[in-house]
C-alpha cells in the first residue's frame, strides 16, 4: 500500500461548497475555513444547531440538496457519505467544477501546520477532546477539528494557531491524506470491512499511516498489533498499563470519576483525576497525557486539562432522568465500545441497567454478530432497535431479530426484545420508568427505580430516544 496525498491549495477567490455540511466532520472544517476568511456555502438534509452556528459565522446554507444551490465557480467538497446520484454532485460534474474530498482539505490543514492526529478504532473523539483541553490548559492555542462536540470549545472546532489537532479516521482510508508531525493510535480492531474488505487491508492502512508520521507516534503498548508496529514511525512512545510501556498508569480507582497515577519510565509524575468514568477513559487519558508531555506540556497542565475535561457529546453523556431512572446516551456502535460503556455504567450506577441499542450498518452487524451479543449481555435487560442503514443497502437476513436470537443463545442471557422503531422504544422505556402510557409493558423491561439506568447506544439517531425520555419526564 502506497502513501498518498491529495492536499490542495486553498484559494480565497472561490466559495467552498460542502455537500452535507451538517455532518460532524464537514462542519468542523467549514468552521475553520470561515474563521480564516474563506467563503463557505453548503447544504444538508435537515436543519441542526451546527447549521445555525455556521450561518451565524457567515456560511450560506440551504436545507435540502438541489442543483441550483451551486455556483459555477464553487469548489465542491464531498465526504465519502455522499452518493453519486446527489443532484448537487451531478451538477458539479456536468459543469466541470473543482471537486475535492473532505479528507483532502483536512490534509491541507494538517500537513501545512504542526499537525497532531488521533487515530484508532475506538476512543479517537474522546482522546482528541482530552488533548484539546490539555493544549488549552498549556496555552498552546490549538486549532481543533474534532469528530464530536466539546462544550469548552462550544462545538466541534476551534480556530487557533499552527498546532492543529485532528481526528484521523481509517474508514475509506481518509487518514492516508495526513502527514502529521505527531500522532496517537489508541488501538486497532477489526471494523469498516465494508470498505477494507479484509483485516489485512485494514492493518496495512494503519502501517501506511504510521509511516507518514513525521516525528513521533504515541501508541497503546497494550495493543499487540500496535506494539508490533512501533518500528515504523521515526520515534515511537508506548503507553498503557503494562510495566514495559514508556508511560504507564497505575493505582487506578474507578467510579463516577476515575483516578490514576501516571508514571514515566521509573518516575511517578503524579495523580490524575477524570470526570468521565471507565477503564477505557483511563487509557485514553494516559495516551493524551503522553503525547502532550512529548510536545512540551507541563505535567501540571496535563493534570488541569484532564480534570477539566467534561466529556464529549454523545460519549457517556448524562442526559438527565426519566422518573427516578438516570438516562445516559453513548455513541458506542462497536462491540468493544459497548462493552466499555456498559462496564463504565456498572462502575457508576448500582442499580438495574437497561440498554437500548441501535445497530449501525448491516455489514457491521453481520460481521461482528457474536461479539455484539456478548457485549450486550452485560446489561440487565436489552432492547434492540432496527438497524440504522446509514450508507448501506439492506443485507438479506440481517436485521435486529438476528441479534436478538444470537443474544438469546448465550447461557444466562439478560431479557432481550426487538422493538419496531425508536418511537416504540420511547414508550416502553418511559413506561418502565413510570412516566409513560404504553398499552402493555413488555416483560423484558422491569420497573425502574432510583439508582437504575437507561442507556441508549449507537451511531445513528438513537439519541433522540434519550432526549424524548427527558422531555416526557418534565
Amino acid at each position: 500500500m502506497h502513501s498518498r496525498s491529495n492536499s490542495i491549495s486553498l484559494d480565497p477567490s472561490h466559495r467552498y461548497y460542502f455537500i452535507g455540511i451538517g455532518g460532524i466532520g464537514m462542519s468542523a472544517i467549514a468552521q475553520i475555513l470561515l474563521a480564516r476568511g474563506f467563503r463557505v456555502g453548503g447544504s444538508d438534509m435537515r436543519h441542526s444547531a451546527l447549521l445555525e452556528q455556521l450561518m451565524a459565522h457567515g456560511a450560506e446554507i440551504a436545507v435540502g440538496h438541489q442543483a441550483d444551490h451551486l455556483r459555477r465557480d464553487d469548489v465542491v467538497v464531498l465526504s465519502d457519505a455522499i452518493k453519486a446520484e446527489n443532484p448537487e454532485w451531478r451538477q458539479a460534474v456536468e459543469w466541470g467544477s473543482t471537486i475535492v474530498k473532505r479528507a483532502d482539505i483536512l490534509g491541507t490543514l494538517t500537513n501545512s501546520a504542526r499537525g497532531v492526529a488521533v487515530s484508532g478504532t475506538h476512543g479517537k473523539t474522546t482522546t482528541s477532546g482530552m488533548l484539546a483541553t490539555i493544549f488549552l490548559a498549556a496555552g498552546f492555542d490549538p486549532t481543533c477539528v474534532l469528530g464530536g462536540e466539546l462544550s469548552v470549545l462550544d462545538g466541534n472546532a476551534r480556530p487557533g494557531g499552527t498546532l492543529t489537532l485532528v481526528e484521523a479516521c481509517e474508514a475509506y482510508n481518509s487518514f492516508l491524506e495526513l502527514h502529521p508531525e505527531a500522532a496517537i493510535i489508541t488501538n486497532i480492531e477489526i471494523d469498516h470491512l465494508d470498505f477494507h474488505g479484509t483485516p489485512e487491508h485494514l492493518f496495512a492502512s494503519f502501517r501506511t499511516f504510521l509511516g507518514q508520521v513525521r516525528e513521533v507516534a504515541v501508541l497503546n503498548g497494550d495493543d499487540a498489533r500496535l506494539r508490533a508496529m512501533r518500528g515504523i514511525p521515526p520515534r515511537a512512545v508506548l503507553y498503557g498499563a503494562g510495566t514495559d510501556n514508556d508511560y504507564r498508569y497505575t493505582e487506578v480507582r474507578l467510579g463516577a470519576e476515575s483516578v490514576f497515577t501516571l508514571v514515566h519510565g521509573e518516575t511517578p509524575l503524579g495523580e490524575v483525576t477524570l470526570r468521565v468514568p471507565g477503564a477505557h477513559n483511563v487509557s485514553n487519558a494516559a495516551g493524551a497525557a503522553a503525547l502532550a508531555l512529548e510536545l512540551g506540556a507541563a505535567f501540571a497542565d496535563v493534570q488541569r486539562g484532564l480534570a477539566e475535561f467534561p466529556g464529549m457529546h454523545r460519549r457517556f453523556e448524562r442526559m438527565g432522568c426519566c422518573g427516578d431512572a438516570a438516562v445516559i446516551d453513548d455513541y458506542a456502535h462497536h462491540p468493544t465500545e459497548i462493552r466499555a460503556t456498559l462496564q463504565a455504567a456498572r462502575a457508576s450506577f448500582s442499580g438495574t441497567l437497561v440498554a437500548l441499542f441501535q445497530p449501525h450498518l448491516f455489514s457491521r452487524t453481520r460481521d461482528l454478530l457474536a461479539e455484539f451479543a456478548d457485549a450486550l449481555a452485560l446489561a440487565d435487560a436489552v432492547l434492540i432497535a432496527p438497524i440504522y442503514a446509514a450508507r448501506e443497502a439492506p443485507i438479506a437476513g440481517v436485521d435486529a431479530g438476528l441479534l436478538v436470537e444470537r443474544l438469546q443463545a448465550i447461557p444466562g442471557h439478560p431479557p432481550v426484545q426487538a422493538v419496531s422503531g425508536l418511537s416504540e422504544a420511547v414508550q416502553v422505556l418511559a413506561h418502565a420508568a413510570g412516566c409513560g402510557i404504553a398499552a402493555a409493558q413488555p416483560a423484558v423491561i422491569p420497573s425502574l427505580r432510583n439508582g437504575d439506568l437507561i442507556i441508549t447506544m449507537g451511531a445513528g439517531d438513537v439519541d433522540t430516544v434519550a432526549h424524548q425520555l427527558i422531555a416526557i419526564a418534565r
